[in-house]
């Protein structure tokens, strides 16, 4: 089983529509001196497309104190789903920028 060392797991976007949620377990790395991480690999084919970011986009709250969750950012990315990765990350970084009523970030956005 894959490690995000405390990130949030890949969301990978499959050909047909569907979603899954690389889940993984692990410490965050440079908590432990001696930790080490496992891997594993993807066999990622043509029409996919696997998005990763940090915890902060899914805790980014509105004026309201509701948070982006996972779940909008899974949305995001299907709407997106035949688009470059520019384009992605872009509209991705709009929508969590447009959710959270520019809001102060509590957290990084990477």
């Amino acid at each position: 089983m894959p490690s995000y060392a405390g990130h949030e797991p890949g969301i990978l976007h499959l050909e047909d529509g569907t979603v899954e949620d690389l889940s993984a377990s692990g410490m965050p790395i440079g908590m432990f001196e001696d930790l080490s991480h496992s891997s594993a690999e993807l066999q990622h084919r043509p029409g996919e497309m696997l998005v990763v970011h940090i915890d902060g986009i899914a805790e980014t709250c509105n004026s309201g104190g509701v948070q982006l969750c996972r779940h909008r950012i899974v949305e995001t990315i299907a709407r997106q789903r035949n688009s470059a990765a520019d384009t992605v990350r872009a509209t991705n970084l709009d929508e969590v920028n447009t959710f959270g009523d520019k809001t102060p970030l509590v957290d990084d956005h990477t």
